[in-house]
């Protein structure tokens, strides 16, 4: 999967949904109350390590504008020596999008690729193709 320069968040606020944060509490899928949507986070200075550190796949290049999460309503991101991890928006169908796409073309290069819908949850690739429900935190 090719990368390229590096982009800003801008009113970007779809990870603040989607993923879930230890630190605080915050489940999956639920909206964080420090969470301005569509602008930022509130205390952006002192959000949580775990925000701090985290950065999708689409600021370092992946896809066009398009593929920007609060556009195509899913988080791509790939933690250090791990699948890439796609979480999508509940409230999203992915099938047939530009989402299924990017996660077909993952597949065919060879790669693992973990997606999330909801409760949903599904391995891809290489010989894997399981399924399993229940919630996974950044």
């Amino acid at each position: 999967m090719t990368v390229g320069a590096k982009r800003e968040c801008g009113g970007c606020t779809m990870c603040c949904k989607l993923l879930g944060v230890l630190e605080i509490g915050k489940p999956p899928n639920v909206w964080c109350p420090e969470c301005a949507i569509g602008q930022g986070c509130k205390v952006y200075a002192e959000r949580p390590g775990t925000c701090r550190e985290f950065s999708c796949m689409w600021l370092h290049g992946l896809g066009g504008d398009s593929m920007r999460p609060d556009r195509c309503k899913a988080v791509f991101f790939q933690p250090h020596d791990a699948p890439l991890q796609v979480h999508i928006d509940p409230a999203r169908e992915w099938r047939g999008t530009s989402v299924e796409r990017v996660i077909q073309s993952a597949v065919r290069a060879g790669q693992v690729v973990c997606v999330k819908h909801g409760e949903r949850r599904m391995q891809l690739g290489p010989s894997k193709h399981d399924e399993a429900k229940g919630d996974s935190d950044v």
